[in-house]
């Protein structure tokens, strides 16, 4: 009797954590885009080039996460993308945005914002809103606040590193590509 109510509740239980996540926005407790920057090693990159390693998640939910870089402006979700930006979907009830390499361009003394959204799986916009704090339609709000970052090199020997690590993968999979961008300081 036993191992059919254990039998039971395992199935019960599996069943539970199979079932997909509610559309609906991020939890006050999930994470929001991260961004780690230096300047851009490569001597043939542009004048006040950087390149960052964007991150974000976990969100509960099927959806897709954006992070997206803007530079000067106003702050908000409704200015142009003129930086960089990258996303990530998520299927299995949970999105994550692994680190994924971008590069921009700011001239000194220039904003540099950071801008969350995501997308439910009912293909709903939510932005986070720095001035509130919270993940919120992006239809009812087009002046959420994007998050202000430091325009400009880091003295982090922490983001030195995660940049080296990125370029050890990076490098080998853009000389197999064969000629094309040119990327941070792959020979």
């Amino acid at each position: 009797m036993r191992a059919l109510a254990a039998l039971a509740c395992a199935t019960a239980c599996v069943t539970a954590a199979a079932a997909p996540a509610a559309a609906g926005p991020p939890g006050d407790g999930e994470m929001l885009c991260g961004m780690t920057v230096v300047t851009d090693p490569d001597p043939r990159a542009p004048e006040h080039s950087y390149v960052a390693v964007l991150d974000g998640g976990p969100i509960s939910g099927n959806g897709t996460m954006t992070c997206t870089i803007q530079v000067g402006g106003a702050g908000l979700h409704t200015d142009p993308d003129n930086g960089a930006k990258a996303s990530a979907t998520g299927t299995n009830g949970v999105t994550v945005f692994v680190p994924t390499l971008v590069s921009y361009t700011a001239p000194p003394g220039t904003n540099v914002y950071l801008c969350d959204q995501f997308t439910d799986s009912s293909n709903v916009t939510y932005v986070y809103d720095d001035m509130d704090g919270a993940w919120e339609a992006a239809a009812g709000n087009p002046s959420a606040a994007c998050r202000l970052t430091l325009s400009g090199e880091p003295e982090d020997p922490f983001a030195q590193g995660v940049l080296e690590a990125v370029e050890g993968v990076l490098c080998p999979v853009v000389a197999i590509l064969g000629p094309g961008p040119v990327v941070m300081g792959c020979p």
